[in-house]
């Protein structure tokens, strides 16, 4: 049978959480699901443990093991290896709610949209209470405006692709740095024509998780991961011809978070804000919009003026 949907799921170090992965992918009509769990060099037991679902449902599971090459290198291979019409990435500590996989499953061969996108549930590790997030109260297919009702900016946890549009794209992720998805969902939403609005949560975010990448400690370690994310989009994107408008509004959110960040995690620091501006700054059509929207301002209000590239100039930063 042909397979509906891949799911990606990089593995690193997450052997207390990735049954719960695999687990909410065994679903009553899963020989039309894909799944590639990609070991990343983990040095725990999170290989063998992928395995163990290889062997009980080979049709379905697929253990493969590399050497550690980062978030970037898992996105890379998966996209190659991929048999489903549709891809999804699922990291090894979040989860399904399985209910919304099997029916998206069924629904799947009579959808031809380029993106099909959910609400999704963020659930607090400690408490373990959740909340919906961009909630979607019905169901629809349209233009890619008919993604507004999931916000100006986008989650990969909403989204699952076709998968031919996103081998189209040629996308290089960077290997050994974490927020590659950032570069996923920018850069193909970007170039889709067609949404199918599903309003169910499929996506389940585990938050609060010590060590993860969104842990506001191991972000100040890794804004400079960030920073070669949005150097990767600066250089890529061509924002004076965008599709629709998708891949503007998403980086002018990641420079902002970025700013902020800094500010917060880095008290001001003055070397990182001429980086951020240096990148920014990068892509002259980007520059161009920018000058075009109030947002600036606010950007520049909400961290004591010094951030948006042009007050940072006029402050002598760049």
């Amino acid at each position: 049978m042909d397979k509906q949907l891949t799911v990606i799921v990089p593995a690193y170090n997450v052997e207390n959480y990735l049954e719960q992965a695999l687990d909410s992918c065994i679903i009553q009509n899963m020989e039309s699901l894909e799944v590639l769990v990609v070991n990343d060099g983990s040095t725990d037991g999170t290989y063998e443990i992928a395995k163990r679902y290889e062997e009980i449902y080979p049709a379905c599971f697929k253990a493969i093991n590399k050497a550690n090459g980062g978030y970037g290198s898992v996105l890379n291979y998966g996209i190659e290896h991929a048999n489903g019409r549709y891809l999804k990435v699922l990291d090894g500590d979040d989860w399904f709610n399985s209910s919304a996989l099997a029916s998206f499953i069924e629904k799947a061969p009579s959808i031809n949209s380029d993106v099909v996108g959910f609400s999704y549930a963020e659930i607090d590790d400690i408490s373990k209470t959740s909340i919906i997030k961009r909630d979607i109260p019905i169901e629809a297919e349209g233009n890619y405006k008919a993604a507004a009702m999931l916000g100006k900016s986008a989650s990969m946890h909403s989204f699952i692709y076709k998968t031919g549009l996103v081998r189209n794209c040629q996308i290089d992720f960077p290997e050994h740095c974490l927020y590659t998805d950032t570069i996923l969902v920018t850069v193909v939403l970007d170039v889709s024509d067609t949404v199918y609005i599903f309003p169910q949560d499929l996506y389940q975010y585990r938050v609060g998780r010590e060590g993860q990448s969104v842990d506001p400690r191991v972000r100040a370690r890794k804004l400079n991961d960030m920073h070669k994310v949005l150097s990767y989009l600066m250089a890529s994107l061509d924002f004076s011809s965008s599709h629709n408008g998708f891949a503007w509004s998403q980086c002018l959110g990641k420079f902002d978070i970025q700013y902020k960040e800094i500010y917060r995690l880095l008290n001001g620091d003055r070397e990182m804000i001429r980086r951020l501006n240096q990148i920014a700054s990068s892509n002259a059509a980007f520059v161009k919009s920018l000058a075009k929207t109030s947002r600036v301002a606010r950007i520049s209000l909400a961290c004591n003026g010094l951030f948006s590239p042009y007050v940072a100039k006029m402050k002598g930063f760049m």
